[in-house]
């Protein structure tokens, strides 16, 4: 017997009861048949959440805009944006206005993850500082005394900054590296397509466990 299931075709799985935007790619799944027993058996290697559903939950965290933090992370290469039907939104292909919205796209759950825990932990020492500091501006009587900002905390928010400046030093110089191989590859096979190209790049060391998506998307200066 056989049974409809609505599964992402590039081997991961979709929760769709956080889905609020449209999405286009369900549709034509409804009219896919798959045998009962390979989906009882089905294991995803990845799981995905809903661009609506991220912005949604990115938007808790104080003072962050989650659109734009979502649009530097996918600059940044620490996020893919995925469309199984575009392959993309508009997220990275800001040029295509016929594409799919950022909220229809799919994230891997593993890069949101990773990206809270390196980037949001320091958003919460922030607040912490913050609040320390406000509890040292109330005063006792007619004293007001404000203690100084503890090294610690000092050392903490330089830390941060250059751990950001670190990151993104060693992701452009990655991105000039997937350059370089770009036209080693293209001079020597010109007559290839920019897909062939980049999964070349990507079985190459300089790939940083980076998809072929994401190389072709930067592969070109």
């Amino acid at each position: 017997m056989a049974n409809h299931v609505a599964t992402a075709s590039f081997g991961g799985r979709v929760d769709l009861v956080n889905a609020a935007a449209p999405v286009a790619y369900i549709a034509p799944l409804m009219a896919c048949w798959f045998r009962e027993e390979d989906i009882n058996q089905f294991d995803p290697a990845d799981r995905y959440i809903a661009g609506a559903a991220l912005i949604e939950r990115w938007s808790k965290q104080p003072g962050l805009q989650a659109v734009a933090f979502i649009q530097a992370k996918i600059a940044e290469s620490r996020l893919l944006d995925i469309h199984p039907i575009y392959g993309g939104t508009r997220g990275t292909f800001s040029e295509h206005p016929d594409w799919p919205s950022l909220e229809s796209g799919l994230f891997p759950l593993s890069h949101v993850q990773q990206i809270e825990a390196e980037d949001f932990s320091e958003s919460t020492s922030a607040l912490n500082t913050t609040a320390t500091d406000q509890t040292a501006k109330e005063h006792d009587g007619n004293m007001h005394v404000r203690p100084p900002l503890p090294t610690s905390e000092l050392i903490k928010s330089t830390g941060s900054t250059v751990r950001r400046d670190a990151r993104k030093l060693t992701t452009q110089s990655m991105y000039k590296e997937w350059q370089k191989a770009y036209r080693a590859v293209a001079k020597e096979r010109p007559a290839m397509s920019d897909v062939w190209y980049s999964r070349q790049i990507a079985k190459l060391p300089i790939a940083k466990n980076r998809d072929a998506e994401t190389i072709r998307k930067y592969m070109k200066p």
